[in-house]
């Protein structure tokens, strides 16, 4: 009998060695950019789903291992987050800064960004790529961006997590392409043709 304990546990030592072995493990796939990926729609495509680095400036490929980087995944590059810091009291939370980026490049591989994405950053200004159709509720929440600039008809759920009512301007505008810069007397637009 211990000959077959020690049979099964061998085959399902090697059977998890082969496994995790077949396929890169997703903190392997953007070591190279200092991101932590992982394949999507059918193995044809990566997102982003977070940082590992250092850096002030968040610069994102537009291909990892020869496949198009489309998403940038919820919270993949937040500065930040709430966390309990008692576990005696799980309902009282309090607001953690991370590491934080003063710069963002967006691939016009990208063609969504995610829920919290960009949130909690020090940078003012962001190019969003015609690429991208849509940016969730809060992807750049709490982030003090005063100049977008921004392709036509991006869809905003939520409000996008841009400060002072952007989506409200955006839309206002048409949703057209251009730049958007934040003053003294609130938005104005600079048409991109």
């Amino acid at each position: 009998m211990g000959h077959i304990v020690i049979g099964k546990a061998a085959l399902f030592a090697a059977l998890a060695l082969f496994a995790f072995s077949s396929c890169a493990p997703r903190e392997q796939l953007g070591a190279r950019y200092n991101l932590v990926a992982r394949v999507i729609d059918g193995n044809s495509a990566i997102e982003i789903v977070g940082h590992t680095g250092t850096s002030a400036d968040a610069r994102i490929p537009s291909a990892i291992q020869n496949l198009p980087v489309t998403a940038i995944g919820d919270e993949a590059f937040a500065g930040g987050d709430w966390v309990v810091t008692d576990a005696s009291r799980p309902y009282v939370s309090e607001f953690i800064v991370g590491h934080q980026f003063a710069s963002v490049a967006i691939p016009d591989s990208v063609t969504h960004i995610g829920w919290r994405a960009f949130a909690v950053n020090t940078f003012a200004s962001v190019v969003i790529p015609d690429s991208v159709t849509v940016i969730e509720h809060q992807a750049f929440w709490e982030t003090p961006v005063t100049r977008i600039t921004i392709g036509s008809d991006v869809a905003l759920n939520g409000d996008g997590g841009f400060p002072f009512q952007f989506a409200w301007f955006y839309n206002a505008q048409g949703r057209r392409a251009g730049i958007y810069t934040y003053g003294n007397d609130g938005w104005s637009f600079e048409p991109r043709e």
